[in-house]
């Protein structure tokens, strides 16, 4: 038996080891390289070594700089280019300590201004670097000696808000770099507008986030209240804060310590002296008026953006909010939304363009098995025939703009090694007509067409500085329109002989235009808090726009009329300029501008030879209290679950552990070694257990598992498919016996997108199927068939969900004659009933109805914070049968014809038993200690009654959700 299984095992390995081969073969082969200077060892592909050695360069240049005003010199850190991957982000990791960048650079002004992608990522993540350097001292540092690098990012993320990291490091990158987002006015505008507008909202409320109003992220938040602390502490304040927190002392008590007020009164005085400095700005501003073309039922923010007509001259936009999803809407004469279309997981912030009843835009598709590796896709919907036509596949397009015609797209193109061009499409099926020239690599941001079809607009950043370009579409030429500079231009339109573009030039973004006649520039408008987005009417006697509002944008008309301009020379600068202190404390320098430009060695990378990099260890993973006994402390503690040696690699393909669970109730102690490889197409995991039993007779039982999973995830419109394939054989041995075991499981998800507000999604089904059996006879023979489904419905009203769950399982036992002797020499004489097979049944079913109450936005100082408050009723039914084939015997006898037992007679035992409930509960989502921002707590009281026994209970109702844009194992950027 031992032999048959054992080899059954090793062919098993074996023929998943083929597989793994066979099926990553299609694969591109993974040639990684590595450079390594001073501060920072880069891994990358082969193709992007240009880029490599630029950011090696920048990076050591950037160590000393970043790093000044906290007065900590980090150790060196790992970094990985992810050239792959088209999505927006860069993160630092706590465990293993290492940055990611993704290198495919954003299409929006108001992310980078003037700034190059990488550039700026490595001034804001290098920041992050010293600031965990920094944190790495007193008890923390205790912390990490006892588990490693997971404990020291539990202490620095359950201790300090977000906003404190991110606000310190968008600073940083606007004080080292002529650039920075807090220069940025589109970076201040939801912020400006709701403390001019709705007044200071509640600590809480600004950091933590709500349900109700649209509140400024943790970056902008941050940026803020950081240089506030700056400005009137000093340049050392933030040091000081960042080594004053260490348990036992609290963010709170730190913050209290370096400046002797009170977080509270901090936020407050921010508040007040940026409400000083935001209706100065405003003071004696002359307004142009504009015709609102939006009709609103509520005052949810929601955003009406990129307004554009379509060929009956109605205007389409692209309608998302706080509870609306990313769709395309068309307002017509009436002022009335009808809805055309739900896209995607479209670029926001790039828009969309339509022509001839056609619309393109731009999406991010993700790799079906690769979560590093995703494309910009350019996706046409027909407004007449109502068809979705994907036009490219594993492209990397950042923007798309149809040409007046509808024949050609203008598309912005990024490859893998960061080369940036234009590149002129096909409109019916996506091929590459031409690709424009661009010798020297400048980057170009929402490139527009002329209205004859022959020319581009488009801004172009020629090293940190940016102008307006005509392009022409045959001959490649171009004609900057202005000179170079550092104003924060954006998404110009060509119109007769006028460019319109987004400018801040005034301090408030607004539309400008250049006559191209005479090169004059003027200010067409001037709103309150901002105005972007220019179209001209089809009559030609209008201009439509986006006007910024406390409830989102608007689509807003004035007069086109040129002698209402005002010439440039005449506009007024209001800039508020509060990052000026930064500036002058980090000694007034652009630290981009003299970037040196060394040659460092470059050598292969080969991720197996670098598979073992323990980070933490000794970590607590689970425990679990025993609630049915109270009134036994010593029984209190169930069980504990311990990661003894947690190792991942850099490039996160091979994930090892050691870890050991004791269960006090059980008696038992579980050692585990398990190892996960993610660099072949399918997941391969190896584990093997060592479990003892503490009973009156010391059991030993082993286990040794192969695990194969194939995870899979498509995106195909608002939905996104997850189906996932995993085989797992396990073989296991105690005292007595062998047995193997194998598993089979499917699962299938399809989820739709949801807004904030929803508390599920509006659309969604999860299958899930396993089968488990043995494959050898032996003296117990088990199966096991389990299958679930969960389907989630749109309520009868906006953010109300409808759940249904059914399930089946269906159990199998089937013992043979040996082992029911063996059971029964084990017992006193006395009538038994042995038990020869075993089947059953248990199908269930539940239905949910949940809705939100209100969103309360109560909070009491630093301690509790209540967000929304909502219902979820439901019913379920669980009908559970099982089968015994079985015999009535006497213990051992000296009459027995058997000479041991004296059967009875053989029956057959049928058990079937109905339970049914209804409950109500009522939740509440909070946060108990907004400190931890990243911590959502779900906490009730559920009321459950029994239909059968007619009894009520209730019962607590506790969960806990990480949010946020910090995970507690990494800090994760959310640009």
């Amino acid at each position: 038996m031992k032999i048959i299984a054992s080899v059954h095992l090793i062919g098993v390995m074996l023929w998943l080891v083929m597989s793994t081969q066979l099926l990553s073969q299609p694969l591109p082969p993974t040639q990684w390289h590595r450079l390594r200077t001073p501060h920072v060892d880069i891994i990358f592909k082969g193709n992007i070594s240009r880029e490599a050695q630029r950011m090696a360069n920048m990076l050591d240049h950037l160590y000393e700089p970043v790093s000044q005003s906290l007065g900590v010199q980090p150790a060196k850190i790992a970094l990985v280019l992810r050239s792959q991957k088209t999505h927006l982000n860069s993160h630092i990791e706590i465990a293993p300590r290492r940055a990611e960048f993704f290198t495919f650079t954003p299409q929006s002004y108001k992310f980078t201004g003037t700034n190059d992608w990488l550039s700026l990522l490595s001034v804001h993540e290098l920041r992050h670097v010293a600031q965990y350097a920094l944190l790495k001292k007193n008890f923390n540092q205790l912390a990490y000696c006892i588990g490693g690098d997971l404990a020291l990012g539990a202490m620095m993320n359950l201790n300090i808000p977000s906003w404190f990291f991110e606000g310190d490091a968008v600073g940083m990158e606007t004080a080292l770099t002529s650039s920075g987002r807090g220069r940025i006015s589109s970076f201040e505008c939801l912020y400006r507008t709701n403390l001019l507008e709705r007044g200071s909202f509640s600590y809480a409320k600004q950091v933590l986030g709500s349900f109700k109003d649209f509140v400024s992220d943790p970056y902008k938040v941050g940026y803020y209240l950081t240089t506030h602390l700056r400005r009137k502490y000093g340049p050392t304040v933030l040091a000081d804060i960042f080594q004053g927190t260490t348990l036992p002392r609290l963010f709170t008590t730190a913050v209290k310590k370096a400046t002797g007020n009170s977080l509270l009164q901090i936020y407050e005085d921010t508040n007040q002296e940026l409400k000083i400095c935001w209706q100065k700005q405003l003071q004696g501003l002359k307004l142009t008026p504009a015709q609102r073309l939006t009709t609103r039922r509520n005052t949810d923010y929601t955003d009406y953006a990129y307004p554009q007509l379509d060929k009956e001259g109605n205007i389409v936009v692209l309608k998302s909010g706080i509870g609306t999803v990313a769709q395309f809407v068309r307002l017509d004469g009436q002022q009335r939304v009808r809805k055309i279309f739900t896209p995607g997981y479209i670029y926001q912030d790039v828009g969309f363009s339509i022509a001839q009843n056609k619309m393109v835009w731009v999406e991010e598709i993700q790799d079906p098995r690769w979560e590093d590796r995703s494309c910009g896709v350019i996706q046409r919907y027909d407004t007449q025939t109502k068809r979705l036509k994907t036009l490219t596949h594993k492209s990397r397009y950042g923007s798309a703009e149809l040409s007046p015609d509808g024949a050609k797209i203008v598309a912005f193109e990024s490859d893998e090694a960061y080369n940036h061009r234009l590149v002129i499409l096909d409109a019916e099926n996506g091929q590459v007509l031409q690709r424009l020239p661009n010798p020297e690599n400048h980057f170009y941001l929402t490139p527009k067409w002329s209205e004859n079809g022959k020319q581009i607009v488009v801004v172009k950043n020629v090293r940190q500085s940016v102008t307006i370009a005509l392009i022409n579409v045959d001959t490649g030429e171009t004609q900057d329109l202005l000179p170079y500079s550092t104003e924060h231009l954006g998404c110009p339109v060509m119109k007769g002989k006028y460019v319109f573009y987004n400018s801040a030039y005034s301090g408030i973004d607004n539309i400008y235009a250049i006559d191209l006649t005479t090169h004059r520039r003027y200010q067409v408008t001037s709103r309150k808090y901002g105005a972007y987005n220019p179209i001209i009417s089809a009559d030609g006697c209008w201009l439509i726009f986006n006007d910024f509002t406390k409830v989102g944008m608007d689509v807003a008309k004035m007069p086109f009329d040129p002698k209402q301009w005002t010439p440039l020379e005449q506009v007024e600068d209001r800039s508020v300029h509060y990052y000026a202190p930064l500036v002058a404390q980090e000694d007034n320098s652009d630290v981009l501008a003299n970037i040196p430009h060394r040659t460092y060695p470059v050598k292969r990378y080969h991720p197996w030879q670098h598979w073992l990099n323990v980070h933490s260890w000794m970590m607590l993973k689970d425990f679990q209290w025993n609630i049915s006994d109270p009134q036994d402390p010593s029984e209190s503690l169930q069980r504990v679950e311990l990661g003894i040696l947690l190792s991942k690699d850099l490039l996160a393909t091979t994930e090892s552990e050691i870890d050991y669970m004791h269960d006090f109730k059980k008696k038992f102690g579980e050692a585990t070694a398990k190892i996960r490889y993610k660099g072949w197409y399918p997941v391969v995991s190896l584990e093997g257990a060592l479990r003892r039993k503490y009973e009156e007779q010391i059991a030993y039982e082993r286990k040794l598992s192969l695990e194969l999973e194939l995870p899979l995830k498509f995106n195909h419109g608002q939905y996104t498919y997850r189906p996932s394939l995993t085989t797992k054989g396990t073989l296991h041995n105690t005292n007595h016996t062998t047995w193997y075991t194998h598993q089979y499981k499917g699962s299938f998800g399809r989820t739709s997108k949801n807004s904030l507000r929803d508390i599920h999604p509006p659309w969604a089904q999860v299958l899930t199927i396993e089968y488990q059996h043995m494959l050898y006879e032996g003296d117990v023979q088990k199966q096991l068939l389990d299958a679930q489904a969960i389907f989630y419905f749109p309520g009868l009203f906006k953010h109300h969900a409808l759940r249904l769950c059914v399930g089946y399982k269906h159990p199998k036992e089937i013992y043979n004659e040996t082992h029911l002797r063996n059971q029964l020499k084990m017992l006193t004489p006395r009538i038994y009933e042995a038990c020869k097979q075993e089947y059953g049944q248990n199908p269930s079913a539940s239905i949910d109805y949940a809705l939100p109450l209100c969103y309360p936005d109560w909070s009491l100082g630093c301690l509790l914070y209540i967000k929304r408050l909502r219902v979820d009723a439901g019913y379920r039914l669980e009908y559970t049968k099982v089968t015994k084939a079985s015999e009535r015997v006497y213990g051992p006898t000296h009459t027995a014809s058997n000479g041991v037992y004296e059967t009875l007679g053989c029956l057959e035992r049928i058990t079937t038993q109905y339970r049914s409930s209804i409950s109500l509960a009522l939740l509440a989502d909070v946060h108990t200690l907004i400190l931890s921002d990243i911590l959502q707590v779900s906490v009730g009281a559920k009321c459950s009654y029994s239909l059968e026994q007619r009894s009520v209970s209730f019962l607590p109702v506790f969960s806990v959700k990480l949010q946020g844009s910090r995970e507690v194992k990494s800090h994760k950027s959310d640009w």
